[in-house]
């Protein structure tokens, strides 16, 4: 495992091979406010302190100076300051003994801190650390203000780091000082980090297809799936068509790379904020053959609010439909419904429901006969 780098007037920090032994004791003194950390249990103010993090409070009432001590969890040590070759991705190298006596080290992202506390102290508590329900959420705090002298070059994410030093999340193989970062700590070298899971996921997903993010809801905090998504599209083997929404670069036929298919690309969008499609009346049409226009920009009935929306330059018009138009919605039966309004009663001729009737299977027909449909409609399509 790789080694700290030391820096001048601090203390160096070695990370060794996991081992079953406790931590070596180190009783801190006790601050009037505060937290300390007691390897060994001490007795302070006529209090028996257990091993732990501690908060220490003082404060003045009328009957004078009263003290508190509140056991967080069990010993945590931030051992050193992580960093990249670059200057960022810092973090916290945090080790302690969990509940089985084994020693247990996280190099955590900096960035956690930035959120709810949730994230780090699920992952503490996955590993083993002994928390006190009542204080869980001091933990965070605890962490974020040690200042350890020792720092170490983060590594986030796993393989070849450099030409001679390869990293895996518990170990490293090869020449150089490095320790594997990550939003969750992984305790099997064999089990793949949340970067290398969504790149075998994406490269199996079809080029051209947008998808959204939410698809990899699950692989790992959001923080680290938007950060692996956000390698994929540097590196070129993804691209940001909309916000939450990507696809794998396609090359096309005229262009370097194809755009998505329009219906396609608006139903991922509406699928992220939870709306039904219906195809327009004028493409409903032409999807039939009874017309040959096609409008300028691109419109979709929904069942929410009326809007636009922006792909680069190009705008798709959303328009609010009742929820008679909106009936199978996405469906061959739903565009049949979609060209009848767009037809109207007048513009409903014996050939234009010949021509809807020849383009529906059967059993789509006779769902469609069942339809809530204005009379009028009801009356052309039984004819």
């Amino acid at each position: 495992m790789p080694f700290a780098e030391k820096q001048p007037g601090g203390l160096s920090s070695t990370t060794e091979k996991v081992s079953a032994q406790p931590l070596v004791a180190k009783n801190n003194t006790i601050p009037s406010n505060g937290f300390s950390v007691q390897q060994e249990e001490i007795w302070h103010d006529g209090q028996k302190l257990r091993p732990g993090v501690w908060l220490h409070t003082t404060w003045c009432s009328r009957e004078g100076e009263q003290t508190s001590h509140e056991w967080i969890c069990s010993p945590l040590m931030v051992e050193a300051i992580t960093r990249s070759q670059h200057g960022s991705d810092y973090g916290r190298l945090i080790s302690f003994v969990n509940m089985d006596k084994q020693q247990r080290q996280w190099a955590m992202p900096n960035l956690l801190l930035a959120g709810k506390s949730d994230t780090i102290l699920g992952t503490l508590l996955n590993i083993g650390l002994d928390v006190s329900y009542e204080h869980r959420n001091k933990i965070t705090a605890f962490i974020a203000e040690q200042r350890p002298t020792a720092r170490m070059i983060a590594a986030t994410e796993t393989g070849w780091h450099g030409d001679k030093l390869f990293i895996m999340p518990r170990q490293k193989i090869g020449e150089g000082q490095a320790v594997y970062q990550s939003e969750e700590v992984t305790t099997d070298d064999q089990a793949q980090s949340v970067s290398a899971r969504i790149a075998q996921r994406v490269k199996r997903l079809p080029k051209g297809q947008p998808f959204s993010i939410s698809r990899f809801t699950g692989f790992g905090t959001k923080n680290a799936v938007s950060k692996a998504i956000a390698r994929l599209v540097k590196r070129g083997e993804l691209e940001r068509v909309y916000r939450g929404i990507y696809m794998r670069p396609k090359p096309g036929l005229y262009v370097a790379r194809a755009r998505p298919n329009l219906w396609q690309l608006i139903s991922v969008i509406a699928r992220q904020k939870h709306l039904s499609l219906q195809i327009h009346g004028a493409n409903a049409v032409r999807r039939f053959g009874l017309s040959t226009q096609m409008p300028l920009i691109p419109i979709f009935y929904t069942n929410g609010a009326s809007r636009s929306v922006f792909i680069g330059n190009a705008e798709i018009r959303l328009i609010r439909a009742t929820p008679m138009v909106m009936q199978h919605a996405g469906t061959e039966i739903g565009m049949a419904i979609s060209a009848l309004y767009y037809l109207g009663k007048e513009g409903s001729t014996p050939e234009c429901i010949t021509a809807i009737k020849n383009e529906l299977r059967p059993e789509d027909f006779v769902k469609l006969l069942a339809c809530k449909l204005p009379k009028w409609m009801s009356t052309v399509l039984k004819v």
